[in-house]
């Protein structure tokens, strides 16, 4: 299979409608995934409304091979669509690459390019959060530029460093999984591979109590030995 090295104004467009048709066939599982930071259970809804919204913003831009104009509107959509926390966090991404690929002010998207964008990506996403926690979308957007940036300069695969399992957060890694929204960023991943390992909780370990045992005596009594009862003379 041919890997193309660059990609073309038409290709972000397909990415991001195929984005939105992954995301609506998973949101369920997100939903599900779904316990951090707290679990309500509508992380995969409201990045699939997100994501929706940017493909409506780019319906409305004519299929003419113009970068800064589809780059508007995945900014905007994703502006304008941003639901929930997840959402808030996704549009910070994309915004972070339209924003970088525009700026950039060139026909297709190359590697180094692509490297900027994902790095521009990941410092709006960590910026957007009070207090970041890994094992969470963020890892995984941090990750993709990481990978991404070694891959440009020839030092790796960007596919192997942008999908390798997040370190857990330990409210995450308790409860077996990663963020939704972590699972929502990597797209096609199967469960199992998203599952952390379970974790004892620490405390002191209690020692088992010792077995009762119950001696019995002549004539069955417990306790030992008990001499027998004398019968009264008639």
């Amino acid at each position: 299979m041919a890997v193309a090295e660059a990609l073309t104004v038409h290709q972000l467009r397909e990415v991001m409608a195929t984005f939105a048709q992954l995301l609506e066939q998973h949101k369920a599982v997100i939903n599900a995934l779904n316990v951090y930071p707290v679990p309500d259970g509508d992380t995969g809804t409201n990045m699939t409304l997100t994501v929706t919204s940017v493909v409506a913003e780019l319906d409305g831009v004519a299929e003419a091979d113009d970068v800064a104009a589809v780059c508007k509107a995945i900014s905007h959509g994703s502006l304008m669509g941003a639901r929930g926390n997840s959402g808030v966090i996704l549009s910070q991404i994309l915004r972070g690459i339209a924003e970088e690929v525009r700026d950039a002010g060139v026909a297709t998207i190359g590697p180094e390019v692509l490297a900027r964008a994902l790095a521009r990506a990941s410092d709006g996403a960590y910026g957007a959060v009070l207090k970041p926690v890994e094992g969470t979308i963020l890892t995984v957007v941090r990750e993709a530029s990481e990978g991404a940036t070694a891959a440009a300069a020839g030092a790796g695969r960007c596919s192997s460093a942008c999908w390798r399992a997040a370190p857990p957060a330990a409210a995450l890694a308790h409860a077996r999984s990663v963020a939704g929204a972590g699972r929502g960023g990597r797209g096609r991943r199967r469960r199992h591979e998203t599952a952390a390992p379970a974790r004892r909780r620490p405390g002191r370990r209690r020692r088992p109590a010792p077995a009762r045992t119950a001696r019995r005596g002549v004539g069955g009594h417990r306790g030992g030995w008990r001499a027998p009862r004398s019968r009264p003379r008639r």
